[in-house]
């Protein structure tokens, strides 16, 4: 019994240092994720403020004048395209609930 109580402050002082150690060790990385932190938010708020500077330097695009030649032309193209899209493609979804059956989709049979 007599080692057991000498090695308790031997230990007790151990486990005092390693927990100092750990302590100190989590500090430092605290303050380490911290200012990394903060550096960030400095970045992200000189970002913001350079995109504003961008978006009041640069007004909107506003849309070219065209001849008034050109603008018969771009319909037509837009009224083939539309007759294209009138047919329903298959892959697309374009289902209604009385096209197909539930039992082609999903089989209910005896595995």
């Amino acid at each position: 019994m007599t080692m057991t109580m000498e090695k308790d402050p031997l230990i007790e002082r151990k486990f005092e240092l390693l927990l100092e150690m750990q302590a100190q060790k989590i500090g430092k990385e605290l303050t380490e994720l911290k200012q990394a932190m903060s550096q960030l938010n400095n970045e992200i708020a000189r970002l913001k403020t350079r995109l504003n500077g961008i978006r009041q330097a640069a007004p909107a695009p506003a849309a070219p004048p065209q001849p008034q030649q050109s603008q018969p032309q771009q319909s037509q193209p837009t009224a083939a395209k539309s007759e294209e899209k009138k047919e329903p493609h298959p892959r697309h979804g374009n289902y209604n609930s009385d096209d197909v059956s539930i039992e082609k989709f999903f089989y209910t049979g005896k595995r």
